[in-house]
C-alpha cells in the first residue's frame, strides 16, 4: 500500500487505536513513540523515512518517565530537534492534543511554534483536517513523491526483506539525472544487488558460502539461475547443485545478468565507458535501474509465495558429476573467418553474436548461413580478466 509514513509522539499512542485506524483509512501509517528522547533518536537515524511528524502537547521527555510525569517541554524538545535536522529533511509537523490547555487555551509553545494551530484528538473534523494537511505538506517532498510513485519497490525497504538502509540508495538512484556521475550510480545499483543476494540467503534460497564473508555476485547469479559454474570458479561454489524447481524465472535471470554485465568493474567496462562518453546521456543507467526495480518487485512476490528453502545438494568429496540441463539456442552461423577458422553465432531471439571456436567450426564443417542449435557457456578471458560467452556445443 502506498502509505504516508508519519512519526507520532504521544505517551498514549498504543491505546489510541481509533486514531490509528482513522489514519490507516487515509493511507497514513503512524509510527508511535511515547517519549521525546527515543523518537528524536529515531529521527536522527531515519528522518528521511518519514513524511511528517505528529506531536502531542503533553507527553514524556524520556523513557524513564511514567504515570502523570508528563510536560509540554517534550514538545519543545522535538520541535528543536526537527529544526536541527532540517538540513537532512525539513519534516512538516503538527500538534495533536486532547488537553484543554492546548485545544481550548493558548499554550506558549504552541503559540510560539505553530501560531497556536492545534488539532483536537476528540474532534473528528479536526482529525480529517489533520490528514489532509499532512498529505498536502508531505507531497512537497521529492522523497514522498518517489515513495508513493514506486511504492511496490519501497515495500522491500524493511528488515523483513532487504533492510531499511536500501531506501536511501533507491532515493539516490531515482533522483539521479546527471550523466557525469553514472559511475557512482552503477556502484549504488551493484550494492542493492548485493543486498538482494544477502536477502536470498536470509530466506534460505542461496547458500551462505555465496554471501559470506563477501557477496559473490557472478556466482550467486549463476547458482540462482540454475547454470553451471565456470571452469575457473572457486571450488567452494561448484560443490552446490541447485535443484530445478527454484531456478529463477528466465526474465529475472536475464535482468540480473544484464545488470551485472553493466555495473561490475573490469576491463569490459571500457566499452561501456566509451559508450557513455559518446552518447552523453543517462539512458543506459536508467534502463539498468528499471531492470533492477522490476527484479525487486518480483522478489517480494516470490518471497511472499513461500518458496522451498535450501533446495540444493552439497557435493563434498564425492565422485558424483553434475550434468546440467542443456538449453539449446536456435540461430545462424555468420562471419566465418576462413583464415583463422572461427565464426560467430547469431541467435534467432536477438542479442549479441556469440563466438564459435575454430575447433567446432572444423568438426561440424560449418559454413556461413547454416542454421544450427547451440549450447552457450560463459567463461573468463584470462588475458583480459573479462567474462565472455562462447558456443560450447553444436547440434546441426
Amino acid at each position: 500500500m502506498n502509505n504516508y509514513r508519519v512519526i507520532w509522539f504521544d505517551d498514549e499512542h498504543e491505546s489510541l487505536n481509533i486514531i490509528r485506524e482513522k489514519a490507516y483509512l487515509e493511507n497514513i501509517e503512524l509510527v508511535g513513540f511515547t517519549n521525546a528522547k527515543q523518537g528524536i533518536d529515531e529521527l536522527e537515524q531515519n528522518i528521511s523515512m518519514y513524511d511528517a511528524a505528529i506531536i502531542d502537547g503533553i507527553f514524556y521527555t524520556t523513557s524513564e518517565q511514567s504515570g502523570y510525569n508528563t510536560n509540554d517541554k517534550a514538545l519543545l524538545n522535538v520541535a528543536l530537534a526537527l529544526e536541527r535536522l532540517a538540513s537532512k529533511k525539513k519534516l512538516p509537523w503538527f500538534i495533536l492534543s486532547g488537553q484543554d490547555s492546548f485545544t481550548k487555551n493558548t499554550n506558549p509553545f504552541a503559540e510560539g511554534l505553530k501560531n497556536n494551530k492545534v488539532y483536537d484528538k476528540l474532534n473528528n473534523s479536526n482529525l480529517d483536517e489533520l490528514w489532509r494537511d499532512i498529505k498536502f505538506e508531505a507531497d512537497k517532498h521529492i522523497e514522498t513523491q518517489l515513495r508513493l510513485k514506486y511504492y511496490r519497490v519501497f515495500e522491500l525497504c524493511s528488515e523483513k526483506y532487504l533492510g531499511v538502509h536500501v531506501e536511501q540508495e533507491l532515493f539516490r538512484l531515482l533522483r539521479a539525472e546527471n550523466e557525469d556521475t553514472v559511475e557512482n550510480h552503477f556502484n549504488s545499483i551493484r550494492k542493492v544487488i548485493e543486498d538482494l543476494f544477502v536477502a536470498f540467503n536470509k530466506f534460505g534460497l542461496l547458500p551462505s558460502d555465496f554471501v559470506k564473508p563477501n557477496v559473490a555476485l557472478n556466482q550467486s547469479s549463476i547458482f540462482l539461475s540454475g547454470q553451471e559454474q565456470y571452469e575457473k570458479t572457486d571450488a567452494v561454489y561448484k560443490q552446490y547443485k541447485h535443484l530445478e524447481d527454484t531456478y529463477l524465472p528466465k526474465q529475472i535471470s536475464y535482468y540480473l545478468r544484464s545488470i551485472l554485465n553493466v555495473t561490475q568493474a573490469g576491463s569490459h567496462r571500457s566499452e561501456i565507458d566509451l559508450h557513455l562518453r559518446t552518447v552523453k546521456t543517462p539512458y543506459l543507467f536508467k534502463s539498468v535501474l528499471f531492470q533492477l526495480l522490476d527484479v525487486l518487485v518480483w522478489f517480494k512476490i516470490y518471497i511472499d509465495s513461500g518458496p522451498k528453502k535450501e533446495n540444493w545438494i552439497k557435493i563434498e568429496n564425492s565422485t558424483e558429476v553434475y550434468q546440467p540441463q542443456i538449453e539449446l539456442i536456435s540461430g545462424t552461423v555468420i562471419n566465418l573467418n576462413t583464415q583463422k577458422g572461427f565464426a560467430f553465432f547469431k541467435p534467432d531471439a536477438g542479442g549479441d553474436n556469440i563466438y564459435i571456436p575454430a575447433k567446432l567450426v572444423a568438426f561440424h564443417s560449418l559454413s556461413a548461413g547454416m542454421v544450427v542449435k547451440v549450447e552457450v557457456e560463459e567463461y573468463t578471458d584470462e588475458g583480459k580478466k573479462e567474462l565472455k560467452q562462447r558456443v560450447r556445443s553444436i547440434e546441426c
